[in-house]
């Protein structure tokens, strides 16, 4: 994974990509001049212009292993931080202890029909917290909320609780919805 930063230091403008070894980032910063702005990024967390060089170096580190253990992708990667409510250096200590969940929406709910928060509302009722009512409902239809319940259910309101009280999130990156819930 590699997170490019365009940097304006004291003596020159260049891009710099992240993780580097602390040799080169050294000689890098020594190019460029002890004082410096960062003007752009296109890394997958947020970094404003003053970020400490080698604290995002080893925060990449970090990242890249855990996506490396995890077989996740960068896209997993940008729609954990854009879920997260938790600021930058918690949201990575959270990735790194694993606690979280992201489900790809359409993959779980392909042929469902509702609005991504009614599908996400039935999933995770389904799978996380089932009522028991429902479960056996939802187990008698091959896991598939049955057309006599899903019109009766207000399953807004009730991806709202999710929402509100479990920290449950839909994050939409590129084409596709994620569902997503990052743990402290």
């Amino acid at each position: 994974m590699k997170q490019n930063i365009l940097i304006r230091g004291s003596r020159r403008e260049t891009i710099l990509s992240l993780p580097m070894s602390e040799v080169d980032l050294k000689q890098f910063l020594e190019k460029v001049g002890e004082e410096y702005i960062i003007i752009d990024s296109n890394c997958v967390f947020p970094i404003g212009e003053y970020e400490n060089i080698p604290h995002l170096n080893e925060t990449v580190k970090r990242l890249a292993e855990v996506m490396e253990s995890n077989s996740m992708t960068e896209e997993q990667l940008k729609v954990l931080f854009k879920a997260s409510t938790l600021s930058v250096k918690e949201t990575v200590e959270s990735i790194c202890n694993s606690n979280f969940d992201i489900i790809g929406l359409e993959l779980v709910t392909s042929g469902w029909l509702g609005s991504p928060e009614e599908k996400a509302a039935m999933y995770l009722n389904q799978n996380f917290y089932p009522t028991e009512p429902l479960a056996e409902t939802f187990k008698e239809s091959d896991g598939v909320a049955p057309d006599s319940i899903t019109d009766y259910l207000d399953w807004e309101a009730i991806w709202g609780d999710y929402y509100l009280n479990f920290g449950w999130n839909i994050v939409t990156c590129g084409c596709a919805e994620y569902l997503v819930n990052i743990r402290e």
